[in-house]
């Protein structure tokens, strides 16, 4: 993998916001493309933006992140992100790459990036690029 991973940050709680983009910011795997506190101008930042990686907060206002995912066609390779564990199994319904509680650390950060990363090389051998 030569080229960073396009990313966006979606959470409502601007310090959970700045602790993901500090870790995205620090990857040299990654470029932090767009930060959003709203999901819905999110989800229209997915378009414009077209990102591998979306690091999203599932609990917001007037849309979750889960409703999110569900919203978009074809939806990136998304890193859920939430305080609670409620939401894992619809999380892994929706194919959610990976589903981190918080506060994340560098290590389980990590590994959702190694995990993100194996996921993109099976969809290019799938995809036979």
């Amino acid at each position: 993998m030569n080229e960073k991973l396009k990313c966006l940050a979606v959470d409502d709680d601007p310090t959970s916001l700045m602790i993901v983009s500090n870790l995205i910011k620090k990857d040299d795997r990654l470029s932090l493309i767009e930060t959003y506190t709203d999901p819905i101008e999110a989800a229209a930042g997915v378009i414009l933006h077209k990102p591998n990686v979306i690091f999203l907060d599932v609990e917001m206002p007037e849309f979750t992140g889960l409703e999110m995912v569900e919203s978009l066609v074809r939806p990136p390779k998304v890193i859920m992100i939430t305080s609670k564990k409620d939401y894992e199994a619809k999380a892994v319904d929706l194919e959610v790459t990976d589903f981190l509680i918080k506060p994340i650390n560098k290590e389980t950060f990590e590994q959702a990036i190694l995990k993100t990363i194996e996921a993109l090389k099976q969809d290019s051998l799938t995809i036979g690029e």
